[in-house]
């Protein structure tokens, strides 16, 4: 394993970065990465989000490098894209025909670059940047060209299982308790840090992924150091090289904090 120095930082947002009541960084977290930066270590978001539902308190002040997002499906430097790859618009209206046909109760979010597409009940926490989608060819009239990266659902029911079935002929489809998503097949966070490593010629024995969910497995399997958070479950934890303490207790800190050397700022 390295020794203290410069790392690559793969860091995922929920449950690692913020939680649902815990919507910025904390005053550590923040003055981790950048002191970190400083002596020359390089940080990335790498989240299943999609660019446009990143929240704005991790892509302002320059806190970090860059984001991979969309689970691998966009990667950007210094605030301008270096990577793209979107869902086909056939592909967008076939969800749309299969979700009508199943005759869903669940709510249907594409997730995109630019703006949040949904399809069902509105939820009352959408944003004025989620769009309503009604037809099966909205996407190839009202929404030519959205740039869709990823999908998920909402709201209180789950998709049926002919659904799912019909989802995974084109996604990796992730179900949990309560909703589900999914990333075009062959692209995943661990897929995002090696595309980076590829384009800004970073060091792979450098690389560091840091997260709390299944989606993280990916990631964890190709980082030369996997970081399971504290309030990740086992099944996270059995598979990573370390684990760190919990969100709410500064998790991300503390592993940048042993790893890198730079003293704690508290």
């Amino acid at each position: 394993m390295k020794s203290k120095g410069r790392y690559s930082f793969f860091i995922d947002i929920d449950g690692t970065l913020i939680t649902h009541t815990q919507r910025a960084l904390s005053e550590r977290v923040r003055s981790a990465i950048l002191r970190a930066r400083a002596e020359g270590s390089v940080f990335f978001v790498n989240t299943a989000r999609s660019r446009s539902y990143i929240p704005d308190t991790l892509t302002e002040g320059n806190i970090f490098d860059g984001i991979c997002c969309g689970g691998g499906t966009y990667i950007e430097l210094g605030g301008k894209c270096i990577y793209s790859r979107y869902i086909s618009e056939d592909i967008l209206c076939s969800m749309v025909e299969s979700m009508i046909k199943n005759k869903e109760e669940t709510v249907l979010c594409f997730e995109g670059s630019e703006h949040m597409y949904y399809m069902g009940k509105k939820q009352d926490w959408f944003t004025d940047n989620f769009y309503p989608v009604t037809s099966s060819d909205d996407f190839r009239t009202v929404y030519k060209g959205a740039k869709i990266q990823k999908f998920a659902t909402t709201g209180s029911a789950l998709p049926s299982n002919e659904f799912i079935k019909d989802l995974s002929q084109w996604f990796d489809v992730l179900v949990y308790p309560y909703y589900v998503e999914g990333m075009s097949i062959g692209y995943d966070k661990g897929g995002a840090i090696k595309i980076a490593e590829k384009v800004l010629g970073l060091e792979h024995d450098s690389t560091v992924a840091i997260g709390d969910s299944i989606n993280d497995l990916p990631m964890f399997r190709y980082a030369a150091i996997s970081v399971a958070m504290g309030n990740a479950p086992d099944e996270v934890k059995k598979i990573c090289s370390r684990v760190t303490d919990s969100v709410e207790n500064d998790g991300v800190a503390k592993i940048i904090e042993r790893l890198t050397g730079v003293a704690a700022n508290i």
